[in-house]
């Protein structure tokens, strides 16, 4: 697929055994709204023994540029991983996507003929509700500037309380995206509504969230897996939303 935009920014890491036949399967981990590949960097050991692993930043976050024009759908962030994945001569993937990357997995699925080997939605939800009646008001923090200020606000059921040198460094990263960046995206997020294409994803698929995860909770897990065919529900128990940066051996395995 060509593509009118520059191709993200990404790490394909390939620690696989140089004389195998055919290559690897490729695994591709999409982060979260905000979020870039690095916050994925423990994963990395644990799948490369087996798979490629391509790690990326959606378009706008992280070290991916966005363009003026580009314009928030969820077409157009596939669009953006397809012509990734053309140019690097890549098929197939199995797509492992947290929260926001995990909302365009589902879209990605539905919509790809032949592209999603199979699928992991990760702390992710078919339609994503704000915490609080008042969205504008939730996204204060960011209106002014302050990253930090918006995700602190909801570090217990984000990150947990266990780990504070661990919370500021995954803060610190998703802080590479501009303020106004992350707003953006959370307002469009809230609209975004993918019920009715659940039925539509084939490719077998991993739901996985924290029992303490309230940003995308058990029921909508429960949706998800009540939707998608082949389909397989497993929940962390005692762990918040982010499970997969937090505690990436409970979920990478």
């Amino acid at each position: 697929m060509t593509s009118q935009w520059p191709l993200l920014h990404h790490q394909l890491d390939d620690f696989t055994e140089p004389w195998r036949e055919q290559p690897a399967p490729v695994v591709l981990l999409h982060p979260g709204l905000a979020g870039n590949g690095e916050l994925y960097r423990s994963w990395v050991p644990i799948l490369t023994d087996e798979y490629r692993v391509l790690r990326i930043d959606a378009r706008g976050q992280g070290r991916s540029p966005r363009p003026e024009g580009y314009v928030w759908s969820l077409a157009a962030f596939v669009e953006d991983v397809v012509a990734l994945l053309d140019d690097l001569q890549i098929e197939r993937v199995h797509w492992v996507g947290a929260s926001g990357g995990g909302i365009i997995g589902q879209h990605a699925a539905a919509t790809l003929t032949g592209r999603i080997e199979s699928l992991v939605l990760l702390a992710t939800t078919p339609r994503f509700r704000s915490p609080t009646n008042d969205v504008n008001g939730w996204l204060q923090p960011l209106y002014r500037g302050d990253v930090a200020g918006f995700f602190r606000q909801d570090t217990a059921r984000r990150f947990g309380l266990d780990n504070q040198a661990r919370t500021n460094w995954i803060i610190d990263e998703i802080a590479r995206t501009p303020a106004q960046t992350i707003a953006e995206l959370h307002q469009w997020v809230v609209g975004v509504d993918l019920v009715d294409n659940l039925a539509r994803i084939t490719c077998p698929t991993l739901i996985i969230t924290g029992e303490q995860d309230t940003l995308t909770d058990l029921s909508d897990a429960a949706l998800m897996q009540q939707h998608i065919p082949d389909s397989r529900l497993d929940v962390i128990e005692g762990h918040p939303h982010n499970v997969g940066y937090t505690h990436p051996h409970l979920v990478a395995s």
